[in-house]
């Protein structure tokens, strides 16, 4: 439901899904308190979207152990001011705890 949310773009469903704990961790947020509960993830969200348009976000493939979950896929989005469509893999891990 969180992956499902998020590729077809409802924001709302999506933080619906998550606690009010949730801490979101990704590679060079400049600002780390930022992270932190539904509102700092909304924030993140709202600061990418100018940037980057995604049009598709498929998982293809769950693997879980312990309360840990991997997530591979595919995306497919729009780069900086919409001029360039890049696809790639994508790999997330999500902590359950």
């Amino acid at each position: 439901m969180l992956y499902q949310a998020f590729g077809n773009g409802s924001i709302d469903d999506f933080l619906n899904v998550l606690t009010d704990d949730v801490v979101l961790e990704m590679p060079r947020l400049p600002d780390v308190d930022r992270d932190k509960g539904k509102k700092g993830v909304l924030q993140i969200l709202k600061d990418r979207e100018p940037a980057i348009r995604y049009d598709k976000f498929l998982p293809q493939e769950f693997i879980a152990q312990g309360d840990i979950v991997v997530v591979l896929g595919r995306n497919q989005r729009q780069g900086p001011n919409h001029r360039q469509t890049v696809s790639s893999s994508m790999g997330t891990g999500l902590s359950l705890s």
